[in-house]
């Protein structure tokens, strides 16, 4: 971890004293806050040296009392906590096992106090967001392909063993003294306890995380390429000083620009080409691996043809609204912070680098660009109004909502509430998370899916038996449901079924519109 890894404050009141000792470590100060965590400067006594002390404290389901411990606010909330923290040490054995020079090296793990601690190498450097807030223009294209090399070198030694980092974003790249890229916090806990709570806010950044991190459905598996997408994401706000379209708006209507439709002349065709490939709204028209990736960056293959924006928007059904329907809302935030110390810069490897210079002053955001945005939202709507429709049933008569604009989400119908005494999918309770012996190669992945093993096993059996396919998407919710009554529509069981006719048309109708526009 780094000096300035983070953009919170480091006032905390949760946070350990100055001075306090666990162990051979000393508390010295407070190098960041999140929602899930602390991360000190601590002393090691024992090798005399300056480590990062990482502490579990999920704020929201957890404080710190007068003794130092740390305790649940809710027994409600014991499980959860403990599953998370289960999570954070999975993680820690994880990143122990590794030895790459842009991979955190963790020294040490262990609990105490109520909670769990881990102690990485710690780095004097700046995050990539407080680096482009630094910058008047894109870093150059040498610095850049040297930052690529860093990190698909982490990924590709990640993936080898079948682990995923699934949160690379600018704020989670450090860039140290050296000029070095580092990978940070793949945020295992925050995933757990964010799949606990079904807090979206809590999994994902939306710029930056691809479809399939929206939605649980087998079509959309995540893998390399859902690393590759976020990475991608990440050049592209180092290019573009824009954070990228959510993939929810994408997957609509795609009008984010492509990297080759901006003006960088100074960067080459087959950067460009291959972070737009990699940028691919659906999970199987991007780059499937580190090594595809890193050829298609260097010319050495072409990029495929569906790279265009016309075909990796995919056809999505929708539907209207019900008259005399609450909608149930939600929606996605990405986390807020200050702007980063613009001061901070990185050391360069090549003389090709530009250092970072002073900010100039930000211009008001575009009324298309929030568009887009309602877009994003859009679709959240739409498929949490999914959720109100009637499983079992056909849908009544609908009153249309119009649409706000071409580029905005269309607005999904649902006819009614879900009517009583209609069974739905259990969620299961948590299977136990393998013992660390067991979790040996993959704990992070293990501990995901421990949290979701006994819920997917109660959910297949319900849909065997299910009468409509909104039953047979069962406890699915938001994006997930969406997908999920596409693909039972696609099915012969429920083809001729008057919800999915209902989908079809709507759909037809969509098409209708937008090719009369």
């Amino acid at each position: 971890m780094s000096e300035t890894s983070t953009d919170s404050p480091t006032d905390h009141a949760d946070a350990l004293p100055v001075g306090t000792r666990l162990g051979e470590f000393e508390i010295l100060r407070v190098l960041g806050v999140g929602g899930f965590g602390i991360v000190y400067l601590a002393m090691d006594h024992g090798l005399q040296r300056e480590v990062a002390l990482k502490e579990y404290l999920p704020s929201a389901l957890a404080g710190r009392g007068r003794d130092g411990m740390v305790s649940v606010r809710s027994k409600s909330n014991l499980e959860t906590y403990q599953l998370g923290m289960r999570s954070f040490i999975n993680e820690a054995r994880l990143l122990a096992r590794f030895d790459h020079p842009s991979l955190v090296k963790v020294y040490r793990f262990w609990e105490d106090k109520g909670t769990a601690y881990m102690v990485m190498s710690f780095y004097r450097g700046s995050t990539l967001k407080q680096l482009r807030a630094g910058m008047s223009a894109p870093p150059g294209e040498a610095w850049l392909r040297s930052l690529l090399d860093d990190v698909l070198g982490a990924l590709d030694l990640l993936h080898a063993e079948g682990v995923y980092h699934r949160d690379v974003a600018p704020d989670n790249i450090l860039v140290g003294d050296d000029g070095r890229a580092v990978l940070l916090d793949f945020g295992a806990a925050r995933r757990v306890i964010g799949d606990r709570t079904q807090s979206f806010t809590a999994i994902l950044k939306p710029t930056f995380a691809p479809i399939e991190q929206y939605a649980d459905v087998t079509t959309l598996r995540q893998g390399p390429w859902t690393d590759l997408y976020a990475l991608a994401a990440t050049v592209y706000h180092l290019l573009s000083a824009q954070s990228p379209l959510p993939a929810a708006a994408r997957m609509l209507q795609d009008d984010m620009p492509r990297l080759t439709e901006l003006p960088l002349p100074e960067f080459s065709p087959q950067l460009l080409q291959a972070l737009d490939w990699a940028l691919a709204v659906r999970p199987q028209d991007r780059p499937q691996t580190v090594t595809m990736l890193r050829e298609a960056l260097q010319g050495e293959i072409p990029v495929p043809v569906h790279v265009r924006r016309d075909i990796t928007r995919p056809n999505v059904a929708t539907v209207d609204v019900a008259p005399g329907r609450a909608w149930a809302t939600t929606s996605v935030r990405e986390t807020a912070g200050p702007a980063a110390a613009a001061a901070a810069q990185a050391a360069p490897r090549t003389p090709a680098v530009e250092p970072p210079v002073q900010p100039p002053a930000s211009a008001p955001a575009g009324t298309s660009r929030r568009g887009l945005w309602l877009a994003a939202g859009g679709l959240l709507l739409a498929a949490a109004a999914l959720a109100l429709w009637p499983r079992g049933q056909p849908a009544a008569p609908a009153l249309k909502a119009a649409a706000p604009s071409a580029s905005a989400v269309w607005i999904t119908e649902l006819a009614a509430t879900p009517a009583s005494g209609t069974a739905t999918p259990a969620s299961g309770a948590a299977a136990p998370l393998p013992a660390p012996s067991a979790a040996a190669s993959r704990p992070a992945r293990a501990a995901s899916r421990a949290v979701v093993a006994a819920a997917n096993a109660n959910e297949g059996a319900a849909m065997g038996a299910a009468a409509s396919p909104r039953e047979a998407c069962g406890s699915r919710n938001f994006i997930a449901l969406l997908f999920c009554m596409q693909q039972q529509c696609s099915t012969p069981r429920f083809h001729e079924h008057a919800q999915c006719v209902r989908l079809r048309e709507e759909e037809a109708a969509r098409r209708e519109r937008m090719n009369a526009q």
